[in-house]
């Protein structure tokens, strides 16, 4: 999710709130992650760096 937001809804504030536990749940550091991990991430990163560049 990038971006940022405003808002008082409670609804969207809980949304919100439940969609970052989950991701922090489900993530993993890349200091203890081997370098196959970090290669993948890196690699997905660089790929979305030039989908976007292409569009520009």
């Amino acid at each position: 999710m990038f971006g940022y937001m405003m808002t008082n809804d409670k609804m969207t504030c809980q949304d919100s709130l439940s969609y970052f536990e989950h991701q922090i749940k489900n993530s993993r550091s890349l200091n203890t992650s081997g370098n196959r991990d970090r290669k993948m991430f890196f690699n997905a990163m660089y790929q979305q760096i030039e989908n976007l560049k292409e569009k520009l």
